[in-house]
């Protein structure tokens, strides 16, 4: 990694070293002439356009006057000129040239002043009249395009999610399902989160809609990517703007439930630098409804009934500030900078109703728990990348390096109050104050190579290596008379998970048939510990050479054409999924006083082996797409629910919990 860096350094170095030459490069008695073309409607700069320069002089012998071409060369992306080292003399003429515009041609008169150097100003030029009728044919990307590992969504003019946020643009992608708080599943599996290709720790709601250019969804994911992703990736690509000038965005709405958003996007392409930043303030509110009804067994008879209705007030503010720059160091090199930062706000006031039943569904008591809570968190992503260009077309090396950063602290108060059935008090109301705050620290650091072999063939390969620091504390006390009791489900915690992995792929087509074969290799070590009880817990896969093969992940792709607009796609792929810290961790949450949670930290890795056939047929006005899957899971990480013992209620004591509550674990199938 430091060899990494030093390189980086070095080419910034380079750049700037190659850019003081460009500046600086002119010596005491060259003469110069310079200007900008510019048109002569918008005022702006011409890309690319002809300028030369010749000088007049009297051939030996002859009285008669000729002109020689002394220099030239294209104006610059803003449509500056600067031509050096011309030789002395009286007269010179101008010419220049541009695409679809009238010619320029202007003799200027130098005289024998001493001045070296001679400033033409701004040189408008007039769009040609014979351009001007010209047919214009403008071409729209297809919503959905197809490639042989991943399905694109251009969603950049999709007016449904203006003034949202990424989870209003995932309202509208085939596969994609989102709940009432939220939650994006893919498939019904929650998939991971990438933007620009890259992992994030911003959620869905802290992406604003207006800065993203479209999605990108493997729902079966190659052996390029994390071996992690059995759920899919959705991968978010924002707008980059690079168009010349000084150029920007402005959007503002407002809305129904406590709905306020903004966003400010501003670029700013001069020369070899591309300047980029962009804000967004997104608020939300609503009032989200809830209910459960539940009947508890004992050797299949029936014990009680518990029935539990929610209401939940919340509100969401959210802002965000995004800048950073393109260097496009010559042709073949380019650097790009970009820092995100994101700081959200986060309330709630909910309302629980509990009505429990005898056996014969008789109301025995009632009870009513309100809560209310608070939290705070802060992001920030921080990007480098770096991109190389080889001659050949298509060979390129690309290195990232990533580093997301965020903080997180919230509080909470709850009140339990239960009732007998005639409405008369049951027992002493119960009290409990939640408070606790994370931190987390992810890195990746990744490069890749691409080199196609023919016009249809290439390989890819590439490196990977990830590492997830992520601390948090959690207080909880139980309130009676005033007094604060701190329960035994209070923890501090820590994780540690690293993810080193390497790939290749190769890609071909014959004929009609395009396919890609590809092989990953990952090793991942993954530390939780429980500070105060010095109690630790985690894997590493794989542990020995015998079990190497679960490090291993082969996928194999196929695609066909079988008429214009219509093809057909049948892939392989083999993935893993690896516990996360909450189905490892033994601690228990009893945010839910009847729906208590408790991690495992004997489970075993889960792997999956998926095969998916899709059928894409493009219209004139949309397109058709049709998927069949089939997913075979071995070790199957699988819920487990059980009303909890005696001796864990015991435990639990004055924590609000429900006697007949239910422990929800995790097992291996």
């Amino acid at each position: 990694m430091k060899a990494i860096l030093t390189t980086l350094a070095a080419i910034f170095l380079i750049c700037f070293n190659l850019s003081a030459q460009d500046f600086g490069g002119r010596t005491e008695n060259s003469s110069r002439i310079y200007g900008k073309v510019v048109d002569a409607g918008t005022k702006k700069g011409i890309e690319a356009a002809s300028v030369q320069l010749f000088i007049f002089y009297k051939h030996p012998g002859s009285s008669s006057v000729r002109d020689s071409l002394a220099g030239g060369m294209l104006t610059r992306p803003n449509g500056d000129f600067n031509i050096e080292n011309l030789a002395q003399a009286d007269s010179i003429r101008v010419e220049i040239t541009a695409i679809g515009y009238e010619n320029y041609s202007k003799v200027l008169v130098i005289g024998n002043n001493n001045t070296r150097e001679r400033d033409l100003g701004n040189i408008s030029l007039s769009i040609d009249p014979k351009y001007l009728g010209a047919v214009t044919v403008v071409g729209q990307k297809p919503a959905l395009q197809m490639s042989i590992d991943r399905k694109s969504f251009n969603v950049e003019k999709n007016i449904t999610a203006t003034g949202g946020t990424a989870i209003d643009v995932m309202k509208n992608i085939p596969s994609v399902s989102v709940d009432v708080d939220g939650n994006v599943s893919l498939r019904s599996n929650t998939p991971q989160i990438f933007v620009d290709g890259l992992p994030t720790i911003l959620t869905l709601d802290q992406i604003p809609a207006d800065n993203i250019e479209r999605v990108e969804l493997f729902t079966n994911p190659s052996a390029k990517f994390d071996a992690s992703s059995r759920g899919g990736i959705i991968n978010i690509i924002l707008k980059k703007n690079r168009k010349s000038g000084l150029n920007g965005i402005a959007s503002a709405g407002l809305g129904h439930p406590d709905i306020v958003n903004g966003n400010l996007t501003l670029n700013l392409r001069q020369g070899k630098f591309n300047f980029f930043v962009g804000a967004n303030y997104n608020q939300s509110g609503g009032r989200a409804r809830g209910s459960s009804e539940r009947i508890n067994k004992s050797a299949d008879t029936i014990r009680n009934y518990f029935n539990q209705y929610s209401w939940n007030d919340r509100l969401r503010r959210f802002g965000s500030i995004r800048f950073g720059f393109d260097l496009f160091a010559d042709n073949r090199n380019t650097i790009t900078v970009s820092q995100n930062f994101v700081k959200g706000e986060f309330s709630n006031e909910e309302e629980q109703d509990q009505q429990y039943f005898n056996n014969g569904k008789v109301l025995e008591r009632t009870g009513l728990r309100n809560s209310s809570g608070n939290s705070t968190n802060n992001r920030s992503n921080t990007q480098l990348s770096y991109k190389y260009k080889f001659v050949k077309p298509g060979k390129e090396f690309t290195a990232d390096i990533n580093y997301n950063a965020g903080s997180s602290a919230d509080e909470s108060n709850i009140l339990n109050s239960f009732f007998l059935a005639d409405g008369s008090p049951f027992g002493n109301p119960a009290r409990v104050r939640n408070d606790g705050s994370n931190r987390s620290r992810q890195f990746t650091l990744q490069a890749d190579f691409v080199n196609p072999l023919s016009e249809n063939s290439k390989i890819e390969t590439g490196i990977r290596s990830f590492i997830n620091d992520f601390r948090s504390n959690f207080n909880s006390f139980s309130v009676i008379n005033g007094g604060e009791t701190k329960l035994p489900l209070s923890n501090n915690y820590a994780s540690l998970e690293k993810v080193n992995a390497v790939y290749f792929t190769y890609s071909n087509k014959i004929k009609t048939i395009a396919y890609q074969l590809g092989l990953r290799f990952e090793h991942s070590e993954f530390t939780g510990e429980l500070v105060d009880s010095a109690r630790k817990f985690g894997y590493t896969y794989p542990n020995s050479i015998n079990n190497i093969f679960d490090a291993l992940f082969p996928s194999v792709f196929f695609t066909k054409e079988i008429a214009e607009g219509t093809e057909i796609q049948l892939n392989y792929t083999r993935r893993v999924r690896r516990p996360n810290f909450w189905q490892l961790n033994p601690f228990i949450n009893i945010n839910d006083p009847v729906n208590l949670e408790q991690g495992n930290p004997q489970l075993q890795p889960e792997f999956t082996n998926s095969i998916e056939f899709n059928f894409n047929r493009n219209y004139k006005s949309g397109n058709f797409l049709g998927v069949l899957y089939f997913q075979n899971n071995q070790r199957d990480i699988t819920r487990f629910s059980d009303t909890i013992s005696k001796e864990q209620y015991q435990q639990l004591n004055n924590a609000a919990v429900d006697p007949n509550a239910i422990l929800n674990t995790f097992i291996n199938a």
